[in-house]
């Protein structure tokens, strides 16, 4: 069962990753349109 919950732990934190890294993308992008205004 621990085996498990590691799995299940490192899977999501792989996707939160992921997540923040589109988060920083997007983010750069409006700032990139941002400082065009």
């Amino acid at each position: 069962p621990t085996q498990k919950v590691y799995h299940y732990i490192f899977i999501h934190g792989f996707s939160c990753w992921t997540c923040v890294h589109r988060y920083n993308k997007i983010k750069k992008l409006r700032n990139k349109f941002g400082s065009r205004k």
